[in-house]
């Protein structure tokens, strides 16, 4: 079945919620769902959390109707990024502030991926995207070497957990966080496939991307050195 065929299948679910629930938070219980379902139980808490509002309605069968989509869409296209598309989708007909994000298209994620990478890349390398969206440019460099580990970072919540469960569906391994980048500001992570097969949540001292006071407190003692250097130089 061609990838638009499992991208309309999606929308058309989703607008089942259209007229009690907003779309956002559709979404937003969606992922949290499917991230504890791919945890191995150990968050079942947050599964009944995310699926609470739906129990009393006939939508509680839409949140497993929407992963078998997703499953079988990687299933026939590997690494293809469908909850980014939806999300777009949703995002172009939404006037929620929460939708603002526009991702690059993936035939161009892909030749990104070319020019960086290729099939002869070392396995066991580390590929990191530190503003990743929905993960697929991460996804494109899975699709030239799978068996590398594949980090990303994002500061909004959904794309990363948009990332988490697209990495963790195709089987990937790496972490995706929750973080400003350029600020090195933490808010949550995951590791796949990492320690334990699936997704499990991760705190800052668990993360290979956030960078920790140990690491930071020398590169400001050289950035001050180097700046008392210029100073003397230029007075």
């Amino acid at each position: 079945m061609p990838t638009t065929m499992f991208i309309t299948k999606f929308e058309k679910i989703l607008e089942k919620f259209i007229y009690k629930f907003d779309y956002h938070r559709v979404f937003d219980d969606f992922l949290t769902a499917c991230i504890a379902a791919y945890s191995g139980g150990k968050y079942e808490d947050d599964y009944f959390k995310a699926i609470e509002p739906y129990r009393n309605t006939d939508l509680i069968t839409a949140f497993p109707e929407l992963l078998s989509l997703l499953v079988c869409a990687n299933i026939e296209n590997p690494y293809t990024d469908i909850l980014g598309e939806v999300y777009m989708s949703i995002a172009s007909r939404s006037k929620s502030k929460h939708f603002g994000q526009f991702f690059t298209p993936e035939h161009i994620c892909y030749f990104m991926a070319q020019i960086s990478m290729d099939e002869t890349i070392t396995n066991g390398k580390t590929i990191l995207d530190p503003a990743c969206g929905s993960g697929r440019m991460l996804l494109s460099g899975a699709k030239l070497n799978h068996t590398n580990f594949f980090f990303g970072a994002d500061l909004d919540p959904i794309c990363t957990k948009m990332t988490a469960l697209n990495l963790s569906v195709n089987g990937i391994r790496g972490e995706v966080s929750c973080m400003d980048s350029l600020m090195n500001k933490w808010f949550f992570g995951y590791q796949l496939n990492i320690n334990t097969p699936g997704i499990t949540k991760i705190e800052p001292d668990d993360s290979f991307i956030y960078l920790r006071r140990e690491v930071l407190q020398p590169a400001q003692a050289i950035q001050k050195i180097q700046m008392e250097q210029l100073e003397l130089q230029l007075f």
